[in-house]
């Protein structure tokens, strides 16, 4: 009986340190990840910048967030017939 415990706790043992080496090396995987997210974000943000000033440069009334979004078909082409209709 004593023999069953004891590998029983031994395997239990072991799992629990393979658990705790697999997290351990998820984590310096995601600390990996996060740094080179964090640098593809500035890349980007220089990115935008570059564009930005062109984007000026062309263009040099134009300010960024003040543009001017399209009015769609739809929304032209409305009409309100429904009231036209419940009236008769």
């Amino acid at each position: 009986m004593k023999k069953i415990l004891t590998i029983s706790l031994l395997f239990t043992f072991t799992i629990v340190l393979s658990g705790c080496a697999d997290a351990s090396s998820e984590s310096a995987t995601m600390e990996e990840e996060n740094e080179w997210m964090k640098s593809r974000i500035t890349e980007l943000q220089e990115e935008n910048a570059a564009l930005l000033e062109e984007i000026q440069a062309l263009d040099p009334e134009f300010e960024y967030g003040n543009e001017e979004e399209p009015v769609s078909e739809a929304s032209e082409e409305y009409t309100d017939e429904s009231k036209g209709e419940e009236s008769n």
